[in-house]
């Protein structure tokens, strides 16, 4: 079970979600450890209205401190709102499509949007707009950043992270791209305009293997496992439907752990040994997991299918030094067109990183820091809740 100060967190995000009053666990206090995991995973919010619905003292220090974080989150909120409003209907005067994904969607569906801040905007456009958009984005202030597997990073100092993506999953988590392919096939026109939308389900659907991504792949953040409770909670789903698509995606038994999870953060199930794991894991996470995970992570994808704890070390090494043409194509665009070309990309990337010592510097802290033994540990974490990376690099 978890410690006191865990358990009286979940009560108030259980009382903020649900609005309903909740009475905490004897000797918890507010306390700078609240305030540092507001912080972490972007909830000050969720927790001011959590205090609330505890009838604590709204004019204690640690009280204070959160009204001030949930003012900064209500003002990223506005501004993002105001954001996404006006490229949305750009994109529709520009006969551009897209379809909005995540937290701008799910926001709403909070009993307060400023519960939800959001680390940026994911959109799904059409690779062949792009140039198009690219221009349009230009004129409203947006500054490109990079281009990734799967998404063109553009950023509105102050206002909006953006992030247009090519597809639904990056290519290079192949069991879940494998389903996805770029995610058109799975939109439906919203109205006469030129923006699109997922139904229900399989938005739910896609939400969740997001989740799993992440979880799998480094850690995930509180929000994005509250996101799953007020999603199935804002309408009816087809649970046979959710559940047959995620056995597609090798989902089901971890979908049935979270489920179980939410029953225990929401509804006030007991805890068990997998909900206490899960919880933890989410916890220790910050908004998207954290960089010891994510390289152990990274090393076990790299790992033989029939033994990923095998050679892990010397297979994630390799990798260090000569990346997988999926995970460069953002870099070099023209792998897309002209893969045999990846030697020249290996070439290119060694060049520059002779002269950057900072990269160099921290490349051998990576490696240094993935052992058999922490990989190990890493496969068997992910097959206790019911997770792999089922495939191949």
């Amino acid at each position: 079970m978890p410690d006191n100060f865990v358990q009286s967190v979940v009560l108030l995000i259980r009382g903020a979600i649900k609005n309903e009053e909740i009475v905490l666990p004897e000797g918890f206090e507010l306390s700078n450890e609240i305030i540092s995991l507001a912080s972490k995973h972007h909830i000050f919010n969720i927790l001011l209205y959590g205090i609330q619905c505890a009838n604590l003292d709204m004019k204690n220090e640690i009280a204070q401190k959160l009204f001030m974080g949930a003012t900064r989150e209500i003002i990223i909120n506005e501004n993002q709102t105001a954001e996404i409003k006006n490229l949305c209907n750009t994109f529709k005067d520009n006969s551009i499509d897209f379809m909005l994904l995540k937290g701008s969607i799910i926001k709403e569906r909070y009993p307060k949007p400023e519960m939800r801040v959001m680390g940026d905007a994911d959109i799904l456009i059409r690779k062949d707009q792009y140039p198009k958009i690219k221009t349009i984005i230009k004129l409203l202030g947006y500054e490109e950043i990079t281009e990734s597997n799967h998404e063109y990073v553009w950023d509105k100092k102050g206002f909006l992270h953006l992030e247009l993506h090519k597809r639904l999953i990056s290519s290079y988590n192949k069991d879940y791209y494998s389903y996805y392919g770029d995610g058109w096939d799975f939109a439906n026109k919203k109205d006469d305009s030129t923006e699109y939308t997922l139904k229900s389900e399989d938005e739910f659907i896609y939400i969740f293997t997001h989740f799993s991504k992440h979880y799998r792949s480094g850690g995930i953040g509180i929000n994005h496992l509250i996101d799953l409770w007020v999603t199935r909670n804002h309408t009816h789903l087809n649970e046979n439907y959710i559940v047959e698509e995620l056995k597609k995606l090798q989902l089901d038994e971890f979908y049935f752990n979270i489920l179980n999870v939410l029953e225990v953060w929401f509804n006030g199930k007991e805890w068990d040994d997998k909900s206490s794991f899960i919880t933890s894991v989410i916890f220790d996470s910050g908004a998207f997991g954290t960089y010891t995970a994510y390289l152990n992570a990274h090393a076990l994808k790299f790992s033989s299918s029939k033994d990923r704890s095998k050679n892990g070390k010397i297979n994630f090494i390799i990798k260090k030094l000569f990346p997988p043409i999926k995970t460069l194509e953002g870099h070099y665009s023209y792998l897309e067109k002209a893969p045999f070309l990846l030697p020249l990309a290996w070439i290119s990337r060694f060049w520059g990183l002779l002269f950057k010592s900072e990269r160099i510097s921290k490349n051998l802290k990576d490696i240094k820091a993935v052992t058999d033994e922490s990989i190990i540990d890493y496969e068997k974490s992910l097959h206790f809740v019911g997770l792999d990376f089922n495939f191949e690099e």
